[in-house]
């Protein structure tokens, strides 16, 4: 998983910014890191309203996960 962390580090296309930061805060959830996992479902969530992204509603949905699991 670090490996996969440390590629989501590298430049992106303007057009997938909100997917890589939901991404990044999948594997960080998974490593056991909800705060900073948190940390990037909201900036995927900001990206993904800047671009109107269709992944909006699931990004939203893991952040209300999070916020029930007190994490």
């Amino acid at each position: 998983m670090e490996e996969a962390l440390k590629l989501l580090e590298a430049p992106v296309e303007k057009a997938f910014p909100a997917s890589r930061q939901e991404l990044k805060g999948d594997l960080l959830l998974k490593q056991g890191n909800p705060e900073q996992a948190r940390a990037a479902y909201q900036e995927a969530l900001t990206a993904a309203e800047t671009a109107k992204s269709a992944n909006l509603v699931i990004i939203k949905l893991k952040l209300n996960d999070l916020a029930k699991e007190g994490a």
